[in-house]
């Protein structure tokens, strides 16, 4: 600090004009007063005046453990203001405390974690809502604790809600009569204009009230206004027949409408009508409803009934009518066409006939039939576990006729065939898929290796009225015959052979034909014993008492073994070996008989 003035005094005022930038200025048991504006980077012990300027920070103690410090206010956002304090505001640092001498006002919610007590105050003024976690205790006006009533009046538009028990001295409900009792009296004896009556007491009183005196007023839509003195009189509910019945019960009147319900004249029902049971609905001309419908349904929408609906009479449908449920109908007639668009089932005394959509078919239950004809005269079905049959019932000399060009019949199997017909061509019988009779132009094929076979009869089964060209097998002379000329003959080349076993050197017979049918016999016989043979040809011939036989020739490998001769036996013509050996040997025979 050398050579500088250290500090510039007014010699006049004795005041303090400059300080140099940097000095101290040390103060220490004195004072300083000053008219302008003193600027330092730090004050040191007590300021009086006024302060101006701003200030980045306040330091400030710690006082946590003084238990009542005053708040300090202003009176404006900004300016030179003095500060101001009130004993009404104060904190308590150590317990975390405020505590307001005076009313306070609170623009928006306030949120209390603790519990607000309210005493010796005279209002609490909230624009939003108060809400308490436990309970609100409010006190008397007059008296200083808040156990005996409600000092307060709430004024609030909404709902007041408390939750637990809410004392009241004195309750006012928009009336000049203050509430200040709830009494239990069944007689109402008090006769309180300030009391409110529990619920109990009311049903007593009314329970036990007689109704002297009391008249109830009754109006009906026709008729004049009524007057019933309910001490003497009794109010008389009755119904109209067929429309409206009544009936007592506990404690009440039942008014219900009768299982039969009679309206005299229209039923207008605006909405939708929904019946559990059924609608029966008479004719416009009838007392009862067994003719017809006496109703006409103009709804432009739908006709919707739960439950069973019973029409006696006739359903006139213009338009479309939709049902979803199952049908019963007894009779239906489709005088238009009618399209079914799933399963219809026709369902029989005992067999249904169903039409199934997902097969494209018809389906007849076994022994379920189709028929044909008025008594039928024809019926198609597959009996149970058995046929299939087409039968024509008619008692008439009408047969079934099938009419195509061609026929084919195959097995069930469709691989093989059974016949075939066709119109102008060949028809064919088939045995296993190889053709056994195939008509032609002049005649009939017969296919195969095997064998014809021919009708087999005796000699009496001939046909009584034969024609030419008949043909058949004689079982009495074991011959082909032919009928021709008006006489049977037989036919050659057809001549069965026949052994005998003998063993015995007496005349045995080998051969039998019937005498009457037949005149004569060429025979071959021929004779086998053991190594040595012997054959021969010879003529017989009778008049029906006597037989001759001619050996025509006759040769033996050595001796001859036997002789042959012929006699009448009864009604045949035999014809007998003769053996020269009773050695085991076999006759064949080998006849061609000529017929009477």
């Amino acid at each position: 600090m050398a050579n500088r003035v250290p500090l510039i005094v007014d010699s006049t005022t004795l005041n303090i004009k400059e300080l140099p930038s940097g000095d101290n200025l040390d103060l220490s048991n004195s004072g300083i007063h000053n008219a302008g504006v003193i600027t330092a980077t730090k004050f040191v012990g007590d300021i009086e005046g006024n302060i101006t300027g701003s200030a980045s920070s306040i330091t400030v103690a710690d006082e946590s453990t003084d238990t009542s410090c005053n708040v300090v206010f202003v009176t404006a956002a900004t300016g030179a203001l003095p500060p101001k304090t009130s004993s009404g505001l104060t904190y308590d640092s150590a317990n975390n405390n405020v505590t307001i001498g005076g009313s306070l006002t609170v623009a928006n919610n306030i949120s209390i974690g603790g519990t607000i007590q309210y005493q010796d105050v005279t209002n609490v003024e909230s624009l939003g809502i108060i809400t308490a976690r436990k309970g609100i205790n409010i006190g008397p006006a007059d008296a200083g604790g808040y156990g005996t009533g409600i000092g307060a009046t709430f004024s609030h538009v909404g709902d007041f809600i408390t939750v637990g028990v809410t004392t009241l001295t004195d309750l006012r409900i928009g009336n000049a009569n203050s509430i200040d009792i709830i009494r239990d009296e069944d007689n109402m004896a008090s006769n309180d204009v300030n009391a409110l009556a529990t619920q109990q007491s009311i049903k007593a009183y009314v329970d036990g009230s007689a109704p002297t005196g009391s008249n109830l007023a009754v109006s009906a839509d026709s008729g004049s206004n009524e007057s019933i003195n309910l001490a003497t009189e009794v109010l008389d509910i009755e119904g109209t027949s067929n429309e409206i019945e009544t009936a007592t019960g506990t404690n009440k009147v039942v008014i219900g409408l009768p299982n039969n319900v009679t309206i005299g004249n229209q039923l207008t029902v605006t909405g939708l009508t929904k019946t559990r049971t059924g609608i029966n609905i008479g004719p416009s001309d009838a007392g009862g409803y067994g003719t017809g419908i006496g109703a006409t349904f103009t709804h432009a929408g739908d006709f919707i009934t739960v439950g069973v609906s019973t029409f006696q009479g006739n359903i006139d449908a213009n338009g479309n009518l939709d049902v979803d449920g199952q049908t019963d109908l007894d009779v239906l007639n489709v005088s238009d066409t009618a399209t079914f668009s799933a399963d219809v089932t026709f369902t029989g005394a005992a067999n249904n006939v169903v039409w199934d959509k997902s097969d494209n078919s018809l389906e007849f239950a076994d022994d379920a039939k189709a028929t044909f004809g008025t008594v039928p005269d024809l019926e198609i079905y597959h009996a149970a576990g058995g046929d299939s049959i087409i039968h024509h019932t008619a008692a008439s000399s009408s047969g079934l006729r099938l009419r195509s060009r061609a026929f084919t019949f195959k097995n069930q199997a469709n691989s093989a065939t059974i016949a075939t017909f066709n119109e102008g061509d060949a028809c064919t019988l088939y045995q296993n898929g190889n053709a056994r009779v195939t008509t032609t132009s002049d005649g009939t094929d017969i296919g195969g290796t095997g064998s014809l076979k021919v009708p087999v009869g005796t000699t009496a089964q001939r046909s009584s009225s034969p024609t030419d060209g008949d043909f058949r097998y004689n079982s009495t002379e074991n011959e082909f015959e032919g009928y021709s000329d008006g006489a049977w003959g037989a036919i050659g080349g057809g001549a069965s052979e026949t052994d005998t076993s003998v063993s015995t050197t007496s005349a045995t017979a080998v051969y039998t034909v019937a005498h009457a049918s037949y005149r004569s016999v060429s025979l071959i016989m021929q004779i086998t014993q053991g190594t040595a043979y012997q054959s021969g040809r010879y003529m017989v011939i009778h008049d029906g008492t006597t037989a001759t036989i001619v050996e025509e020739s006759a040769v033996a490998t050595g001796s001859m073994l036997g002789t042959f001769t012929a006699g009448i036996d009864g009604s045949n013509l035999k014809v007998y070996v003769n053996m020269t050996s009773a050695s085991s040997a076999t006759v064949t025979v080998i006849p061609t008989p000529v017929t009477v």
